[in-house]
């Protein structure tokens, strides 16, 4: 008999079609004898604002499965993608979390480009190298990277529960590398397999210019930078911010208000230590 899985989608701003689309979806998935638990949970809770890091916690405490599925909810999903994925998990106990190849949903046969996993990240400078899409297109066997986009990811009750869940601190936005991260720094390995395959509408909740996205973007990633980096890396680092806060101002006065201004504000709130 195949493990139970439970299957966590954070929402927030996503429309009600999506969700319906979605449960659909998740009906048709070809993974027998299983009982499969769908969690939805609004981003924003009354008064209290919790980011997407928050909102998987709570849905995951909410359930007991061995395994755990967290998707976005602007996603189609292969019907074979629990079989996959839960397959590979099972065959293979040093691996921590693994993830599906992401194609896009306005070009269903091309690779996600904001969803392409990072092979490798170099904490001297603090740089990563993304997998190529053209490379990513035409790869069958599974590979380790250093992490995988958080739009689908499959991982172990155990291994959540030893890294107490998600850091949410990070809001929205890089909470899915710093799991990685922190999951490969266990001794687990992260792994994509690209046999298995979901479609993401990137940006559907908030869109992908927006604002709100870019400010959480970018202190998010200060704050992973430096975490994760050594002292050069955290140095070079410090001078391109410098130097693209410059840029950022000359925009805003040539008319990218809002835009620069989101930048900005993410990094003066990175230097006070907002978080959350």
């Amino acid at each position: 008999m195949k493990p139970e899985v439970s299957i966590v989608i954070p929402s927030y701003k996503n429309s009600p079609l999506d969700l319906e689309n979605l449960h659909k979806n998740i009906a048709n998935l070809d993974y027998p004898q299983v009982k499969v638990k769908v969690v939805n949970i609004k981003v924003s809770e009354g008064k209290k604002r919790i980011g997407y890091a928050e909102a998987a916690n709570k849905g995951i405490l909410r359930n007991k499965s061995d395994l755990i599925l967290l998707i976005n909810a602007d996603t189609k999903l292969d019907k074979d993608l629990l079989k996959i994925l839960v397959g590979y998990t099972r065959k293979n106990p040093e691996v921590g979390i693994v993830g599906p190849k992401v194609y896009s949903m306005s070009d269903p046969l091309e690779v996600s480009p904001v969803d392409l996993p990072v092979l490798s990240f170099n904490k001297f400078f603090g740089k990563m190298k993304k997998v190529d899409p053209l490379w990513l297109e035409n790869k069958r066997k599974p590979f380790s990277v250093a992490w995988i986009s958080g739009s689908c990811m499959l991982f172990r009750r155990r291994v959540w529960k030893k890294l107490s869940g998600f850091e949410k601190n990070y809001f929205m936005y890089w909470e899915d590398a710093d799991f990685c991260m922190r999951t490969r720094n266990l001794g687990y390995k992260v792994f994509l397999v690209p046999n298995a395959k979901i479609w993401h509408r990137s940006g559907a909740s908030i869109g992908k210019d927006n604002p709100e996205r870019i400010y959480y973007v970018k202190r998010n990633s200060l704050y992973f930078l430096e975490k994760y980096t050594l002292p050069p890396g955290v140095i070079l680092n410090g001078i391109k911010t410098t130097f693209l806060i410059f840029v950022k101002t000359l925009r805003y006065f040539l008319g990218e208000k809002e835009v620069s201004k989101a930048y900005i504000r993410a990094v003066f709130d990175y230097l006070r230590r907002k978080k959350g």
